[in-house]
């Protein structure tokens, strides 16, 4: 079984290097703020 720290990481780098096909600025802001929104507990996976 994966442990969450492990699948939070790799949520976050799916949907930066989704974003980055897009944006390259968004999807540095938004992988920012899904690693710190998940580093302090405010989003839940």
């Amino acid at each position: 079984m994966v442990d969450q720290s492990a699948r939070r990481g790799r949520m976050v780098s799916l949907l930066t290097a989704g974003t980055a096909l897009w944006n390259l600025g968004a999807a540095y802001v938004g992988g920012l703020a899904l690693w710190y929104g998940f580093q302090r507990q405010w989003l839940r996976l």
